[in-house]
């Protein structure tokens, strides 16, 4: 029987959709650090993922020291690497993406140089298997973010990354925000310039984001604009059921047309929709505002009513948000700012919330594919 190795490493995995990638990947690093002898276990952290992500890897309990946790909080990447601290046990932890793109092998090298000084080690990719267009931005990115401004010459972005398990508790994770912030091929969440970005990737497709609370009576508000004149439609959603199977939405376009939604699990009830002149067009920034009391619903445009219209299919408290589609074409990027919810009946501790000051939390979000939401019925289209 072998001794048991002083040397130990917690491995973080955060998960979504990876059920084709699991096994070969626990295998990978088992072999690994087998070969280093080095004691270690697996933290999988699931983010709802719709295939057989989860079966798979609790399936491999019994081959492999995996641990298999849903994730509790907040969506995204990010956050799922921040409930795995929450679990790791060994005195050193690694995290690395469970879609193969970084080696598992590298593991033993990185942990004898964070061994042997290094607080934090990071790995750098030298081929990608993402578009031209991805690549090149993140070569930019890592340019003059990385490189110019904070004289880091590694990959920031890489998704296989190892630190010493003081530098976690020694480092504040607490993010102002209740927002979803991460991204993947399909969409982005994040802070830029003072804003809350909202990107899809790829169309047609919806995202969406709310914080943690709700509401049944209220004003909700954001400014809002589309910095690139994207074809798509982009505002408030409203009325939201927490897996967004459910809600309603005050939507804008750049050509100042405006629609005022309910999306059933299977279809779309436009309640009212025109052209307004109170729409700014095109990249010009827009305040818009939803007054819910009941079953009424008013919805406004820089300061002059769009429409009232009554549905009570969706009523009592729940979430509030924001909301992005893309048609026929990809990278719809919004950007938001000024969001604010002033309800008269709020589920949670807070009465209101901006998405630059923080907010509540447990946030969730949404990406899915709109034929499948949009069936029976075709939205305006700028």
């Amino acid at each position: 029987m072998p001794a048991i190795s002083s040397r130990n490493l917690s491995v973080i995995v955060p998960t979504l959709n990876e059920e084709a990638n699991i096994k070969p990947l626990l295998k990978r690093i088992d072999t690994a650090l087998g070969a280093e002898n080095i004691r270690y276990e697996v933290i999988l952290i699931d983010d709802h993922s719709s295939d057989s992500t989860v079966r798979v890897a609790e399936s491999l309990t019994e081959n492999y020291p995996v641990f298999v946790f849903p994730k509790k909080g907040k969506r995204g990447k990010a956050y799922s690497i921040i409930e795995g601290l929450e679990y790791a046990r060994y005195d050193y932890i690694a995290y690395i993406d469970a879609d193969q793109q970084y080696p598992p092998e590298a593991l033993p090298g990185m942990l004898e140089k964070t061994e042997n000084g290094c607080d934090i080690c990071v790995a750098n990719r030298r081929s990608r298997e993402e578009s031209r267009l991805r690549n090149l931005f993140s070569h930019v990115f890592n340019l003059v973010f990385t490189r110019w401004l904070f004289g880091f010459n590694c990959d920031v972005q890489a998704g296989l990354k190892m630190f010493k398990r003081r530098v976690a508790a020694e480092v504040r994770i607490n993010p102002a925000s209740g927002w979803t912030v991460g991204w993947d091929a399909y969409t982005r969440y994040q802070y830029l310039f003072g804003e809350y970005r909202i990107r899809t990737n790829f169309a047609p497709l919806t995202a969406g984001a709310y914080p943690g609370f709700q509401a049944s009576d209220y004003s909700v508000s954001a400014d809002v604009r589309n910095p690139y004149e994207a074809d798509g439609s982009y505002g408030i959603a409203f009325g939201i059921a927490g897996d967004w199977s459910t809600f309603y939405t005050l939507e804008i376009y750049p050509d100042g047309w405006y629609g005022i939604y309910r999306y059933d699990p299977s279809n779309i009830i436009p309640l009212s929709e025109a052209f307004s002149s109170a729409i700014h067009q095109g990249t010009a920034s827009n305040q818009i505002k939803v007054v819910r009391s009941g079953s009424s619903i008013s919805a406004y445009a820089n300061g002059q009513l769009l429409a009232s219209v009554t549905d009570g299919i969706y009523t009592g408290s729940r979430y509030v948000g924001l909301v992005v589609f893309s048609y026929d074409q990809p990278n719809v990027d919004i950007r938001f700012d000024n969001f604010a919810v002033y309800p008269t009946s709020c589920a949670g501790t807070n009465s209101a919330s901006s998405i630059l000051s923080g907010g509540p939390t447990s946030p969730g979000q949404r990406l899915f594919n709109f034929d499948s939401v949009g069936k029976g019925y075709s939205k305006h289209q700028p």
